[in-house]
């Protein structure tokens, strides 16, 4: 069954990664009461604490695809247009790191870079609990 074991998770980043403590790392991300500590956060960080990417490209900061899209953006194709160092302003970006990180220290292998939009699909359907006819988008 994908998922649930090192070997169902595959090869790359997917969002058969997540787990309650990864979306829990990522809302912590907002609060900044968590960095007051860290020297020049305030420098790295804009409005006080670390947001959410909204877009518009890509359209928003979230998952695997949309996390490794906006790094790249940043920091290789278009780094004059994103001025901001959106990846450390994104919260999603730290939590998908960690997952990524925590899941090859426990499996013992490095996963493989997510390859599309569909890898943040992974999840679903699930056998005998989600069928297809029952998700309302396009898988």
């Amino acid at each position: 069954m994908p998922g649930y074991t090192c070997a169902g998770l595959g090869d790359r980043d997917t969002d058969l990664m997540l787990s309650p403590a990864g979306v829990l790392l990522h809302e912590y991300m907002h609060w900044s009461y968590l960095f007051r500590h860290v020297p020049r956060f305030d420098h790295y960080i804009r409005d006080g604490m670390v947001q959410d990417y909204k877009g518009p490209h890509p359209d928003s900061g979230y998952g695997f695809f949309n996390a490794a899209r906006l790094r790249a953006l940043s920091i290789v194709e278009k780094p004059r247009y994103y001025y901001d160092n959106q990846v450390l302003q994104n919260a999603d970006n730290y939590a998908r790191y960690a997952l990524s990180k925590y899941w090859s220290f426990i499996c013992g292998k490095t996963f493989g870079q997510t390859r599309d939009r569909q890898d943040e699909l992974r999840r679903i359907p699930i056998p005998g609990l989600v069928e297809p006819s029952q998700i309302p988008f396009p898988v």
